[in-house]
C-alpha cells in the first residue's frame, strides 16, 4: 500500500510540488528567522518611547523560526529521499573483502 502511494504521488507530480512547497517553507522560515527578531525589536522600541521598558534585542524571538525551518526542511529531504531517490546495491561481504 505504501509503495502504491509512492508510485502515484511521483507519477502524478503531486510529491513534486510537495516537496518544493516544503523546501520554499522551510527556506522562507529560515528567512524568517533573521527578520524577526528585528521586527519585534523596532516594534518594541517604537511603543515604549517614553518609558524605561526592555528594548534591547532578543535573539530568543529567532527561535520559533529556526525550528520550523529545520522540521520542514528534514521533511522535505525525508520526502524527497523516499519518492525520488533508489536505495543503492550494497556490494556483497565477497567483494568487500577484496578490496
Amino acid at each position: 500500500m505504501v509503495e502504491r502511494w509512492r508510485r502515484t504521488l511521483c507519477e502524478s507530480f503531486v510529491g513534486a510540488i510537495a516537496v518544493g512547497w516544503l523546501y520554499a517553507q522551510g527556506l522562507l522560515h529560515f528567512a524568517y528567522g533573521f527578520v524577526t527578531p528585528v521586527f519585534f525589536w523596532l516594534s518594541r522600541r517604537g511603543a515604549m518611547q517614553g518609558m524605561s521598558a526592555d528594548t534591547r534585542f532578543h535573539f530568543e524571538d529567532a527561535v520559533p523560526d529556526f525550528g520550523r525551518s529545520a522540521a520542514l526542511l528534514v521533511l522535505a529531504s525525508l520526502l524527497f529521499r523516499w519518492l525520488y531517490l533508489k536505495p543503492s546495491a550494497r556490494a556483497p561481504d565477497a567483494e568487500l573483502r577484496n578490496l
